[in-house]
């Protein structure tokens, strides 16, 4: 017979065994020759190994295979038979109960021919082969699968549970089937599954819910942030949960006021480190502790930034939390202007140094590395405002110049303006640069004299201010220098608003101002004063003039006047050689030295002056030469330049003629004092008569000849002619010119003989008489009309031999 044939008859006989059930135990109908004994075990769940053993009486069957069915599952299987024993065939055969629904299944075993049919039952038992996953949290998804079950609905129960889901029974008795698990209590959970319509096929396996954080609100924030906390599987009612929060041991607590397990708390964010931090709800169950965590990213943020708005330079104090590890400042366009360490809980305190940036506002960023991972920055901010960084000089007078330097104020292309007290716009600078720095100088102008505000303006609200003190200031002493009585004009800047001031000149403390002589004046509205004053009688040199308050003795400013010193007198003006010459002068040194030159004369004299300056000393005209020479006052003391000069005109002097008088052909000597150059005589009537040249001392010595003049005294002129040939000094003295017989021819003779006589020096036109020995008037005759000469002859008249005497006469006793 086929095989194919077999199955099929085999399947018939199958379905005409008839079975009968005694207390639920199967017993199946003997056939005859062909036995099964044994089949172990004679129930369970699909998968199970199964062993069935058996007998066959016929030895004829030995060698022949046994067929074999179990339950629904067809074609018919080759059981292999095993024979021990030649005389009785036994067979054994295992098999793995394989998928089919729950309840009795027939085995059947039969010949190859469907012949000597043996029967045996197993019971097919439901069975859960299959939980994925045994332990979960709520809200998991639990698949599960099972065999062995009814064809009807299959219902899941789960823990307290019933029926949280169902499946479609099938043929096979198997299921499989999701279901998520539902809000129940931390612990062992049975999950039953059954037909819905026989609860006793039924069976169980367990599924272990554990804790979970199923909600958590916010995830992240800062400090202060209130956090929402819900959990699941925890332990059963009136039971705590404690939560643990980062580094804080027990941030809050719980008591669990269900049946479910579940729980809710809140929280407020306390100090801790930036990142993640871990959330922890721990409870209290009979099957342990039931834990969950979750995390809970502490964002970064800056608490605060003190102060919020200053300069370039200022020391800004940042404060932070929600950090970790290193944190890194950044400001503005300076990238990591600083670092620090957060703590271990995440706050940081540090400090910077605002560094130079124009003005408004810049970001402050605190980014934080993380185990080298950057996280995200945090960012705050600070105004930077203009700064005033130098003002040079702090006070001056008008007309100084100032340096102001500054930085913190508007970049490229923007206008920076300065104001200055009273002036506005007193300079201004187009800034060239973006770091907001700038320097720029301007002159103080005339305002009156206190405290004046520099304020320095960007283009928008952006100012910043300083002060500049104005201090009084001469600004003009015209002349700088002169001589006692030298009207001197003062003017003066940086003096308050309508006050009276006053003028201190050396050692004067108030000096009589303008023609009027008031001793104060008045300034003008912005501060000026203006007056001039004679100077007075003092020391020479520089000499102090100090413009004052009148009331306040500190508002004061000095200047300079230097008396030059002067001779105001010279009495007399001119003179000659030996006569005395007073010389009064001043504007010279307090009690110093003044020395005297006259002249060629280095010192002629020297004189000590007085408190005031001045001098009065004499001196006699030593032996210069003549016309002008130069009277100089030379202080010795610490001021040499304290000189002046003066002239004296020294005069001609004769200082001699010797002799006074005599005949024409007599040699006179003339000695003469203060002359200078080409010395001309001139003699009576006669012009030049003789020169010289003078010697440097001025002195000169000369004679000449008398030559024939009339009787009488004549003039000797001695003039100094210079190199125009003008005669600039004539100085006269007189010379007695007396009668000279020049000639007696002949000296000796005869009485009776004629005798010429000749003379010159008599008076012109004038009778001369003549006595020869003992005759008087042996003649007369008229003198020249001209230059009183004379020739007359007459006869020797009766006389002793002898020499005898011839005595000319003029008119007068000459």
């Amino acid at each position: 017979m086929e095989p194919s044939s077999f199955k099929k008859k085999l399947k018939v006989l199958a379905g005409g065994v008839c079975l009968f059930v005694i207390s639920g135990i199967f017993a199946p109908r003997e056939a005859s020759g062909l036995e099964i004994e044994s089949i172990t075990p004679g129930s369970g769940t699909v998968g199970i190994t199964v062993t069935i053993k058996g007998t066959h009486t016929d030895a004829g069957f030995y060698g022949n295979p046994i067929w074999g069915t179990f339950g629904t599952t067809y074609p018919a299987q080759n059981w292999t038979e095993v024979r021990n024993d030649p005389d009785e065939s036994t067979f054994t055969y295992t098999f793995n109960v394989d998928t089919q629904s729950y309840g009795t299944k027939v085995l059947t075993a039969s010949e190859y021919d469907g012949s000597n049919i043996a029967t045996t039952t197993f019971f097919i038992l439901p069975n859960i082969y299959s939980c994925e996953l045994p332990s979960g949290p709520v809200g998991y998804p639990v698949t599960i699968m099972g065999n062995g079950f009814g064809t009807t609905t299959i219902r899941i129960d789960f823990g307290r549970s019933q029926t949280i889901t169902t499946a479609s029974g099938n043929n096979n008795g198997t299921f499989s089937l999701t279901f998520i698990v539902d809000t129940q209590t931390y612990g062992t959970k049975i999950i039953t599954a059954y037909n819905a319509d026989n609860l006793s096929i039924v069976d169980t396996t367990t599924f272990f819910i554990t804790s979970k954080i199923y909600y958590l609100s916010p995830t992240s924030g800062t400090f202060g942030t209130t956090v929402t906390v819900l959990g699941s599987g925890y332990g059963e009612q009136n039971s705590t949960v404690t939560i643990h929060f980062g580094l804080t041991q027990t941030i809050t607590s719980v008591v669990i006021g269900n049946v479910n397990g579940t729980f809710s708390a809140t929280f407020n964010v306390d100090t801790q480190p930036g990142g993640s931090n871990v959330i922890t709800a721990t409870g209290i169950s009979d099957y342990g502790i039931p834990l969950a965590t979750t995390v809970f990213v502490v964002l970064p943020e800056i608490l605060s930034v003190s102060p919020e708005r200053g300069t370039v330079s200022s020391i800004v104090t940042v404060e932070g939390r929600g950090y970790r590890e290193t944190v890194t400042i950044d400001f503005g366009t300076h990238y990591t202007i600083t670092s620090t360490q957060a703590s271990s809980y995440g706050t940081f305190c540090i400090t910077f140094i605002v560094s130079t940036q124009f003005y408004g506002t810049k970001p402050i960023t605190a980014r934080w590395l993380d185990y080298g991972i950057i996280r995200p920055a945090v960012t705050s901010a600070f105004i930077i405002i203009g700064r005033i960084t130098l003002r040079e000089p702090s006070s001056g007078v008008v007309g100084s110049p100032v340096t102001i330097t500054g930085n913190g104020f508007d970049g490229t292309g923007t206008v920076i303006r300065i104001d200055f007290g009273t002036q506005e716009t007193i300079t201004s600078v187009v800034m060239s640069n973006d770091n907001g720095t700038f320097s720029i100088t301007f002159l103080v102008n005339t305002q009156p004299y206190d405290t004046r505000v520099i304020t320095v303006y960007g283009p928008t609200d952006n100012y910043d201010t300083t002060i500049f003190f104005i201090r009084p200031k001469i600004n003009i002493v015209s002349p700088p220098l002169g001589i006692v009585g030298t009207s001197v004009t003062v003017e003066g800047v940086g003096y308050g608003t309508q006050t009276f001031c006053r003028v201190g000149f050396g050692i004067t403390s108030v000096i009589r101002l303008d023609d009027v002589g008031v001793l104060q004046k008045k300034t003008s509205d912005n501060g000026t004063f203006s007056a001039y004053f004679y100077v007075n009688t003092q020391p020479g040199g520089t000499t102090v003039i100090t413009l004052y308050h009148q009331l306040d003795l500190s508002i004061r400013a000095t200047s300079t006047f230097f008396i030059t010193s002067k001779i105001i007198t010279v009495d007399p003006l001119s003179g000659k050689v030996g006569e005395v010459v007073t010389v009064i002068g001043n504007g010279y040194g307090l009690g110093t030295t003044v020395r005297i030159e006259f002249g060629t004369t280095v010192t002629i004299t020297t004189t000590t002056t007085d408190k005031h300056g001045t001098f009065s000393t004499t001196f006699i005209v030593d032996t210069q030469p003549g016309n002008t020479r130069v009277i100089t006052a030379r202080d010795l003391g610490p001021n040499p330049s304290l000189v002046a000069t003066s002239v004296f005109n020294v005069q001609g002097k004769i200082a001699k003629v010797f002799p006074l008088s005599g005949k024409p052909g007599d040699t006179v000597t003339i000695e003469g004092w203060g002359y200078d150059g080409t010395i001309t005589v001139d003699f009576g009537t006669s012009y030049t008569i003789t020169t010289t040249y003078i010697e440097n001392s001025g002195t000169f010595t000369i004679t000449f000849i008398v030559n024939t003049q009339p009787y009488g005294s004549k003039a000797i002129t001695v003039s100094d002619i210079d190199t125009t040939g003008i005669s600039s000094l004539d100085i006269v003295t007189w010379f007695k010119v007396v009668g000279k017989v020049i000639l007696v021819s002949p000296q000796s003779g005869v009485v009776g003989s004629y005798v010429t006589i000749e003379g010159c020096g008599y008076g012109t036109n004038t009778t001369i008489r003549i006595d020869f020995g003992t005759q008087q008037t042996i003649t007369t005759t008229v003198s020249d009309d001209i230059d009183g000469t004379f020739s007359t002859t007459f006869i020797i008249d009766t006389q002793p031999y002898d020499t005898r005497v011839i005595t000319v006469y003029g008119p007068t006793d000459n």
